[in-house]
């Protein structure tokens, strides 16, 4: 298959047989952030169905649907960057090392691009927590699509620990300690705060869903 120069222009049929074939991207960091997408579009939903019929003000519901407009495309832009941070890992590793020198500098591009790729799943993680802070609103909001609500929480919380997954991967092989201690007590807080967040969300949805 031909290399993919940009994967949000696919279809999504086209997207799912390039995740399913042997190229090395999209894999799993992509699918985090293209999960942490389509929880802001389903906020953004939520947030437009809730918007007053008669057109009268609602300044709550119109400031969601514009932040969850904003994480959505920050998130699909993180897809093709965490494409690309892996494509630069994956160039690292092919430079020669047939000299001591070469050796070398291999070492260094090596490790700057393990790191790159380890910060770009943590700022998927990053942009995609934002994400459960709309959903309390939301769920107040209309009550039909309370079931939307939910699901975005739940793919807010796919592409938090998808994407931490990712960081700690390719955390293993970097050697600068100290720079591994920070963000795996980064990525731990983080993944705490994903699962309480949305168990939290989803039994509040529950709890209105049982009073139908």
């Amino acid at each position: 298959m031909n290399p993919i120069n940009n994967l949000t222009d696919l279809t999504v049929t086209e997207f799912c047989e390039v995740t399913a074939s042997e190229a090395p991207t999209p894999g799993g960091g992509s699918i985090s952030a293209l999960s942490g997408a389509s929880a802001a579009s389903l906020a953004e939903m939520v947030a437009n169905l809730s918007l007053p019929k008669d057109g009268s003000p609602s300044p709550e519901f119109l400031a969601i649907k514009e932040k969850a407009n904003s994480l959505q495309a920050r998130l699909l832009t993180l897809v093709e960057k965490d494409a690309a941070s892996f494509d630069s890992v994956m160039a690292a590793f092919k430079l020669p090392k047939a000299t001591e020198e070469e050796k070398l500098r291999r070492k260094e591009k090596i490790q700057e691009a393990l790191k790159l790729a380890s910060k770009v799943p943590l700022e998927v993680a990053l942009v995609s927590t934002e994400i459960f802070e709309l959903i309390p609103t939301l769920l107040e909001g209309n009550q039909n699509a309370i079931t939307d609500a939910m699901i975005a929480a739940m793919n807010a919380r796919n592409a938090v620990l998808g994407a931490l997954l990712n960081a700690r991967i390719n955390l293993g092989s970097i050697k600068d300690d100290a720079y591994v201690k920070a963000a795996l007590r980064n990525i731990e807080e983080s993944e705490k705060m994903a699962r309480e967040s949305e168990e939290a969300l989803l039994a509040i949805g529950y709890k209105k869903l049982s009073k139908e």
